[in-house]
């Protein structure tokens, strides 16, 4: 999603924006800067794979940048993909991947106060949250099986 405006991004509402993509099972998310559209998704019930580039940089024109990256120190993007999982229903989703470069280490510990609680409810629902370093940005699902780097790793 491209804004043209702050203004449209405000105005922007998830609610109201909902895709319906029944057959949808993989998602690859990029966060925004002024935007939560994560939540478009919340009705894609067939979801299974679920990748999460938090942690990783975008390496575009600098103009563009300022619209994409999230603020230094801001988790907003963070806490709404911790809600969008906690408080949706996915019944096929089996695997959310977080992959991390290594240059964002050590991870802020209100980074790691948000990813412990998902984990936890993940793993009370039999859904594997797979952190790992990603040391190829953009990648996407593949066959390859990441190494998960465990949370205590991480700060």
């Amino acid at each position: 999603m491209d804004f043209e405006s702050e203004e449209d991004c405000l105005a922007f509402k998830p609610e109201d924006n909902q895709f319906l993509l029944p057959a949808l099972t993989h998602l690859t998310i990029w966060p925004s800067a002024g935007c939560q559209y994560i939540h478009c998704f919340s009705g894609c019930k067939a979801l299974r794979h679920i990748m999460f580039n938090y942690f990783i940089g975008y390496d575009s024109a600098p103009d563009k940048k300022s619209n994409y990256m999230l603020e230094e120190g801001s988790f907003e993007g963070l806490l709404q993909f911790s809600n969008f999982i906690t408080r949706n229903h996915f019944p096929k989703l089996k695997v959310i991947h977080l992959p991390v470069e290594e240059e964002s280490l050590p991870l802020d510990a209100a980074v790691v106060s948000i990813l412990i609680p998902l984990d936890e409810y993940c793993k009370s629902i039999g859904i594997q949250l797979k952190i790992f370093f990603d040391r190829v940005s953009h990648s996407t699902f593949s066959s390859r099986d990441y190494q998960p780097v465990p949370l205590q790793k991480l700060n």
